[in-house]
């Protein structure tokens, strides 16, 4: 009986701390004045009217979040060394008559639940890359409605948005579990994209480490089938990343 009581003991003390190793906590804890950078790099093949060319783009994403206000987040994002490859002939897009993004600052407001952007302007005397929206799309982060735990998925259907100029899809994340990345305690989420409704929908697969001390992530990495980058190229594949460098 002795040992049964203490054994019981240990059980009450220990399982309530498994129970909180197992909760996933991806909250979104943003702070006035900081900054965060990320090296974002895309790779893909094109066919562009019967010639091949392997194509890289790179560029330095800067985030610094300005203003908190209840459930509102503004932050202002630039981008900095952008570069462009072809065949492994690298160049600076601007000093070839292609967009200059560095003069450029977007301001965007956000919600802080689930980091949704609510509202974006521009400024600056330069010109930003040409963006699909719907391949923004494919790379969002939703966070779970509910507490989430390791093993867990949640899955995000959205509508199509002719304002936005994106189509209904479906993304389906799953915490994979924990992993240092850079240093940092991260938690592990796959996700699958999709559109739906179209003959020919853009797709992903990939994942997000998501830092355990803020929220935001630390790296992405994501393979995207039947996409296009631009109006006027052809549908690709690509493998995209993303990896915070401050």
């Amino acid at each position: 009986m002795r040992a049964f009581s203490v054994a019981l003991l240990v059980g009450l003390l220990v399982s309530p701390a498994l129970a909180t190793q197992d909760k996933v906590d991806l909250t979104w804890k943003p702070k006035v004045g900081e900054t965060k950078k990320y090296k974002l790099e895309v790779n893909m093949s094109l066919d562009l009217g019967g010639q091949t060319g392997d194509i890289k783009v790179s560029m330095i994403n800067v985030n610094k979040t300005t203003k908190i206000d209840g459930d509102k987040v503004t932050t202002e994002g630039s981008i900095e060394k952008f570069t462009m490859a072809f065949n492994g002939n690298e160049a600076d897009p601007s000093q070839a008559g292609g967009p200059d993004p560095s003069d450029v600052k977007t301001i965007q407001v956000r919600s802080l639940k689930t980091g949704e952007v609510l509202s974006t302007e521009t400024t600056g005397t330069g010109e930003v890359p040409p963006q699909n929206p719907r391949i923004e799309a494919m790379g969002f982060f939703w966070r779970p409605d509910v507490q989430a735990k390791v093993g867990d998925s949640w899955t995000k259907e959205l509508k199509k948005d002719e304002k936005k100029g994106t189509e209904a899809s479906t993304a389906k994340f799953t915490a994979a579990g924990e992993e240092v990345v850079l240093g940092k305690k991260c938690w592990k989420v796959t996700y699958a994209y999709t559109e739906t409704g179209i003959e020919k929908p853009f797709g992903a697969t990939g994942t997000f480490w998501i830092d355990q001390a803020d929220g935001t992530p630390v790296k992405y990495e994501a393979n995207y089938e039947n996409v296009v980058f631009q109006e006027g190229l052809p549908p690709t594949s690509a493998k995209v990343s993303m990896v915070l460098v401050s």
